[in-house]
């Protein structure tokens, strides 16, 4: 478990880096630090539901299903990127909002 963690622990902060770097992009001259703030609350908040959550689902369903929860969670984020990606590429490289 700690092992796993770790490395959502990197995976996280990569992707936070990579969130504000987006951000800066959208908010030139606005509300930066609101959005930077919303962001990480977002973040937060779904960490730490999933460290209240998945130890629950262990002991209710077994590592199984806790894993199979996990995973599934996994692939819908990947294709969320997958999207993300998709939307940034498809936008118009000079809109500002």
């Amino acid at each position: 478990m700690l092992i796993g963690r770790a490395i959502f622990g990197i995976g996280t902060e990569t992707m936070m880096l990579v969130q504000i770097v987006d951000i800066s992009y959208w908010f030139i001259d606005k509300e930066y630090t609101l959005a930077i703030g919303i962001t990480q609350f977002v973040a937060n908040l779904i960490v730490n539901s999933s460290a209240m959550t998945t130890p629950q689902l262990k002991e209710k369903y077994g590592i199984g299903v806790a894993f199979e929860i996990g995973a599934v969670a996994c692939v819908a984020a990947f294709f969320v990127a997958l999207l993300y990606v998709w939307m940034k590429e498809n936008t118009h490289s000079g809109t500002k909002v």
